[in-house]
């Protein structure tokens, strides 16, 4: 986005091509202009918290060192009684 602006593209031929809002690349260069390089960096908090607890990954890893199969993480998940 940066440097489509920098090259002298639109607002909205940027979020066309990135497929997202107008706002979005609004954002994205004002967070540039004020912070730069640190100003595009995900802050703290964003996305969902892990829902795995330390005990669950012990479970985890007591079954995998019982048994002698293999699992993949579909059954890994499975496996837990938090499921």
């Amino acid at each position: 986005m940066l440097l489509l602006n920098a090259d002298g593209w639109n607002v909205a031929s940027i979020a066309n091509i990135f497929q997202c809002h107008e706002h979005t690349v609004r954002a994205a260069l004002k967070r540039w202009q004020t912070a730069g390089l640190y100003g595009l960096w995900e802050k703290g908090g964003r996305g969902q918290q892990p829902t795995w607890q330390p005990s669950d990954l012990d479970y985890l890893e007591q079954c995998l060192e019982e048994e002698e199969r293999t699992y993949n993480s579909r059954q890994l998940a499975v496996a837990l009684p938090s499921f």
